[in-house]
């Protein structure tokens, strides 16, 4: 029992760094713009940000910087690898990774 608890909050810190630092690198890519809100805590020139403003700046920025904001998804989503079997040269949309995986799944299934 107790070594579930620990694997669990292991997970759990694990899925957190993953977030907090893509968005991290969202904001520092970003230079620390204003446009990005209050940072949660800010220690020298550095402004720390809550691990899910990501997502956030995903869907407010996306127009704006989507090569930024998407890389620091993929970094927040867990890394490099799922990013580079997704998407090998260029960026994609959600839709379109969502049509790529449907379509995968079609075939799988044998539809």
């Amino acid at each position: 029992m107790k070594v579930n608890i620990v694997a669990g909050l292991i997970a759990s810190l694990g899925v957190l760094a993953s977030l907090q630092a893509g968005t991290q690198w969202a904001a520092a890519n970003a230079q620390y713009s204003g446009q990005l809100g209050t940072p949660f805590i800010t220690i020298g020139r550095v402004s720390l940000y809550e691990p899910w403003h990501i997502f956030v700046w995903q869907v407010r920025f996306d127009a704006v910087a989507p090569e930024i904001f998407l890389e620091g998804g993929w970094i927040a989503a867990g890394g490099t690898q799922l990013k580079a079997q997704a998407r090998p040269s260029s960026y994609c949309t959600a839709s379109q990774i969502a049509g790529k995986a449907g379509a995968h799944l079609v075939s799988w299934s044998g539809l």
